[in-house]
């Protein structure tokens, strides 16, 4: 069951609040197996700016190997650089989970049996809410949790603004108005900081929100470790 050809498709997905995510999508075609079958394998929040070079680029070094060696062709992957605005990690995931899905279908069973088999049932979903769409509009921001919140969604992720009195004063009002309605799963400093101080300051502003945990202090290993000393919350990267 060789790789035959790769199909990159690039699709954008526009959200709620007007901006518009990119997604690199591959399909995995193979010589070998029923008409009509392919593996599907996504590069989420990517933007390829030319799809033909990449399709080659993939097709290039990829046809002919073994769609079955899906670890052999992930090591592989890791060894590439495919020069698209695509990462290279992103390339290889979308590859992987192509392959995943691929292998899943011929064999019949969820891919996540070829992952040693279901962990849970369900899913509970998490919503971003960002910073920047407070700064920009408070009451927006606001009316988009509302609409979430109706929708039956209650676990979100808040990715700081940079104007901590801002957030903290929009989290208590959300969290006025919605109650046990909601729940903060992260506080996201999306790696902004590089005084440990600075961010500790932050933390302990929005702590009281009682998030499960904090994620990515700084992009610094030694500012987050003195953050995370400091904390009585587990810290997290992405």
């Amino acid at each position: 069951m060789n790789i035959q050809k790769i199909d990159v498709i690039q699709i954008e997905t526009p959200r709620f609040y007007g901006h518009v995510s990119g997604h690199t999508l591959v399909q995995i075609h193979v010589d070998d197996g029923p008409e009509g079958l392919l593996g599907l394998g996504e590069a989420s929040d990517s933007q390829c700016a030319d799809v033909p070079a990449l399709a080659s680029a993939l097709n290039e070094k990829l046809r002919g190997q073994d769609a079955r060696q899906i670890t052999q062709i992930n090591e592989f992957m890791h060894t590439q650089s495919w020069g698209s605005t695509v990462s290279d990690r992103h390339v290889a995931s979308a590859i992987d989970l192509a392959l995943y899905d691929l292998n899943g279908k011929v064999q019949g069973v969820p891919a996540y049996q070829l992952l040693g088999g279901m962990v849970r049932e369900r899913l509970y979903c998490c919503y971003p809410i960002f910073g920047w769409q407070v700064k920009q509009d408070f009451d927006r921001a606001g009316s988009y949790l509302q609409r979430l919140v109706d929708l039956g969604h209650h676990l979100f992720r808040f990715y700081i603004s940079g104007d901590a009195e801002l957030d903290n004063r929009f989290l208590t009002e959300m969290k006025a108005r919605h109650g046990d309605q909601l729940r903060l799963k992260s506080i996201d400093f999306s790696g902004r900081f590089s005084d440990w101080q600075q961010v500790l300051r932050y933390g302990l502003t929005l702590r009281h929100h009682d998030p499960y945990h904090f994620e990515q202090p700084s992009r610094d290993m030694r500012v987050s470790a003195q953050f995370t000393k400091r904390v009585d919350l587990p810290v997290t990267w992405h």
